[in-house]
Parts: C-alpha cells; structure tokens; sequence
C-alpha cells in the first residue's frame, strides 16, 4: 500500500538523520548500528549502501585493522550490539523497533511529517456576489441560506529542517446550498509554512504555527431570478494566517493516556483579493480531535469567515467533520 510505503520512507530517513548525529559526536559504532537498520528497509540503495561503507571503514581505522574490507549489504554486521537473526535483519520490524528507541530518548524524531485531511461541513451565509469589481450582499444582513461544503488539504514538512519549515495546499468547495444563491463556491491556495514545536514529548508537542502564499477565490457574478446563478469570477488572493495545535487537558491530567490523545486546534487565516476592489476576508475555526491511533485523528470544527469590503461585511457560519491521516 502507498501508506506503508511512505511510512518505510519515513523510518529511512529518520534513522538517516540519526546516523548522521552520532557520525558528527563521532560515535560511530552507534551510527553503523543506524545505518544497518535503514539498509534493511532499503537494501538497494546505493547511497545508503556507499554510507555504511564509509562508516565501517572509519571503525576499522579506530581498530587499528585493514580498510580493504567490503560489506555485505544483505546481512549487516552490527558492531557491539545485539547481533538479531537473519529473519529480522531483513525486517523492517528491526528498524522500527530501533527507532522508537530513539524517538523515545529524542521526541523531535516522532514529529509529523506527511498530512492528509479530508472532511465535510454544513453552514449558513449571506448571498454573496460580484458586481464592477465588488463583492456585495443580497438582502439579508445576517447568515440565514443553508449550504454544504467539502474540504481537502495535504501538507509536507522536510526532514531537513526537523521538521519545521513545509508546504501545504488546500481545497474547500460548496457543493450544495438550498437556495441556489449566489455565494463563495470554491476555494483553493498553496502555503509555504514554519512552525516551532514546544512542551515536546513522545506522544505529545505543542505546535505554531505561521504560513503564507498564493490561494483563488472563486465567487459569482450578480445574478436575478430570472437569469439563475451568475458565472464563477475568479480573483487571485494573498493568503497569510497563524495556528496553534496541542492536548491542553495533558497538562492537568498527566498520568492519564485519554487526554494525551484530545487534541485542541486553533487557526487564523487571512485573505486579500488582489483583482477586486478592497476586498479582505479572515476565516476563525476551532476544532477539537482524538487520535485514535497512530497515524489516525477524527475531529470536529466550528468556523466564521468574515469578509469585508470599502461598502459593507459578509459573514458565513459553519460546523463540519475531518479526518486526518498523518506520519
């Protein structure tokens, strides 16, 4: 499966990053042992393979013995340590195992870095549409016509940079509204993101977050009765916003596991339509989700966007659902 595919690439390349750490504290016995578990989730690696090489030769000169010698990719020599059989050389159970040693003595190697979310909400609006270059309103003030909404977004955050520097891109469409009115229909951006992590455990890291980028509204032109819905205009927008995510209750009830796997978000978004006239619009959500495995959060959401022009506001109200699926 994709899944377990990018989560043996993941573990590589953890275990990558913590070779490279005790070559350059030069321990190297310790990094030989690292390296020997990445070759067996990927024993035809050249690099890797060229790597270990480099690390074994390095041993050897602190021996006192011959560097002549060639490995034997396909059974590691672990050096001092636990010698496992051959069954679990060539499992990637090994190499699991040993890295949740290590993330255990180093929380920052269970931070996330592949994001997926899917999700669905249901909401109230004002009527919203475009006319000479403006975003008006109809003829309610408040948020009173039902719609449906879906919603899609995918992030990365780059071993590199443990983590703290990534790209993100999102997808939020209206897929019905009951009253056929003209209003927000879709909406698309790609961010660039940093974030800093906090409080750090095992299970658990406080997380802000800022992004910005590029995004497309797309919004209907003024529309009757008697002509139906307008056609879509679509504005180019600059999108900035913040976010926060932790389990807050981990800090009052320490010793029980439940709480380390509530999770609270809160994010800001802010957009400013570059190809209408003074048109802004800020989103606020809330959300609050359980992990419920590993890789796996169920959570809920409720959300205000609030839009605002040189004339007048727009206001929308949703509630919805998401799944998230991360490593």
């Amino acid at each position: 499966m994709e899944s377990d595919f990018l989560e043996q690439e993941y573990r590589k390349d953890s275990l990558i990053d913590l070779a490279l750490g005790e070559i350059s504290n030069g321990r190297y016995k310790n990094a030989l042992a690292y390296l020997d578990a990445a070759t067996a989730l990927a024993p035809n690696e050249r690099s890797l393979q060229e790597l270990r090489q480099s690390v074994f030769e390095i041993i050897l000169l602190d021996e006192g013995q011959d560097t002549g010698s060639e490995i034997d990719t396909e059974t590691p020599n672990f050096t001092d340590f636990y010698i496992p059989e051959e069954q679990e050389i060539i499992s990637p159970d090994f190499a699991r195992e040993l890295l949740s040693e290590a993330q255990r003595e180093n929380p920052g190697l269970y931070r996330r870095s592949f994001a997926f979310t899917l999700g669905g909400s249901y909401g109230l609006t004002q009527p919203v549409y475009v006319e000479n270059g403006l975003v008006l309103t109809g003829e309610v003030s408040t948020p009173e016509h039902p719609f449906s909404r879906i919603f899609a977004e995918t992030e990365y955050f780059f071993n590199e940079s443990e983590r703290k520097f990534g790209v993100a891109a999102r997808y939020r469409g209206a897929v019905h509204n009951d009253d056929n009115i003209d209003m927000l229909d879709h909406q698309f951006d790609m961010t660039l993101h940093i974030r800093g992590y906090f409080a750090e455990t095992m299970e658990n890291r406080l997380i802000l977050g800022a992004k910005m980028g590029i995004g497309y509204l797309f919004l209907h032109e003024d529309s009757t009765q008697q002509d139906g819905r307008g056609d879509l205009e679509i504005s180019s927008a600059f999108v900035a916003g913040v976010y926060f995510e932790d389990a807050l209750l981990r800090y009052l009830f320490k010793n029980q596991a439940l709480f380390k796997k509530l999770l609270v978000d809160l994010n800001f978004d802010f957009f400013f339509l570059s190809e209408l006239n003074d048109v802004s619009m800020a989103q606020y959500s809330i959300g609050a989700g359980y992990q419920f495995t590993e890789n796996w959060k169920l959570g809920i959401f409720n959300e205000v966007s609030n839009g605002t022009t040189n004339i007048q506001e727009t206001n929308s109200w949703e509630a919805g659902m998401k799944l998230k699926y991360s490593y």
